[in-house]
């Protein structure tokens, strides 16, 4: 009777045992792959419906299963080939909700213009918040800080090499800085860059000028060198363009930004203050 019990006892113990083994199992891989192939499945469905942003941010959320990665990168193209002034496509990578633990998020760019096989672009939101210059001093884009990090640090951290293939390099114009001497203007090759006021007056319809900064920005801000806060547009940023150029009375540089309402303006002698950064490129389509 003894032995009956003993044998009861351990059939039943291992019958628990096995019980939970299964539960572990169904809570530590059964569910969650169940969850994991679903969002795959729902990415696909909205890639497939030319949702890209949403298909993105899908997609995203569960970057190391199966080849999420490379259907992220699939949108990134199928977005490029298929783009036309005012649509909106995806590229390179940045910061931007601020949680740094979940890695880089894809930046959504805006086309401008459509020329010769290849799109200019100009981030839809402010992705980070810079000085012009890192130093007070009259200073233009070709020297400037900005140009600096943007065609460096930026340039080398956001896009992979593939991506940096398909940067057009292309010759940088800034016809505020010109040379009273010689008559020519400040000719330099960048693979990114700002535009100046006059390319955003040309390119930008009057309320298109009113971005928004990501979280991540904002948290680069120097939140000491406000222009504006208070007013109907609080939630916008004021942005940099390239422009610079010696004031009406000679007295010292003003530099050129797009303040919150969409309104073209000048900082006068003042290239230290913090405003958010829209980068802008070339894109190579064919």
């Amino acid at each position: 009777m003894e032995d009956k019990m003993k044998k009861f006892i351990k059939v039943g113990v291992l019958a628990i045992c096995i019980v939970a083994l299964l539960a572990v199992l169904l809570i530590a891989v059964i569910i969650p792959n169940f969850k994991l192939s679903k969002q795959y499945d729902e990415s696909v469905e909205l890639m497939n419906s030319g949702k890209y942003a949403e298909a993105i941010k899908s997609f995203e959320k569960i970057m190391n299963y199966k080849d999420s990665a490379e259907m992220i990168e699939k949108i990134k193209l199928s977005s490029i080939e298929k783009a036309e002034i005012g649509d909106s496509v995806w590229f390179g990578a940045y910061e931007q909700d601020n949680n740094l633990e979940n890695g880089k998020e894809t930046v959504e760019w805006i086309v401008l213009d459509k020329v010769d096989g290849k799109i200019v672009v100009t981030s839809k939101k402010g992705l980070d918040y810079k000085s012009y210059n890192d130093e007070q001093t009259e200073v233009t884009w070709e020297n400037s800080s900005i140009r600096k990090w943007l065609n460096g640090e930026f340039y080398n951290e956001s896009f992979s090499d593939k991506e940096k293939e398909m940067i057009s390099k292309e010759m940088v114009i800034n016809y505020e800085s010109v040379n009273f001497e010689t008559g020519e203007y400040e000719k330099v090759y960048d693979n990114i860059f700002l535009l100046t006021n006059f390319e955003v007056e040309y390119y930008m319809a009057f309320a298109d000028r009113r971005r928004e900064p990501t979280n991540y920005a904002l948290s680069q801000k120097d939140w000491h060198n406000l222009i504006g806060t208070d007013d109907e547009f609080g939630d916008n940023c004021e942005w940099w363009t390239r422009s610079a150029e010696e004031d009406y009375w000679g007295f010292s540089y003003q530099y050129g930004f797009v303040e919150k309402d969409g309104n073209l303006s000048w900082r006068m002698g003042d290239c230290v203050t913090t405003m958010a950064v829209l980068p802008a490129m070339w894109i190579k389509v064919e």
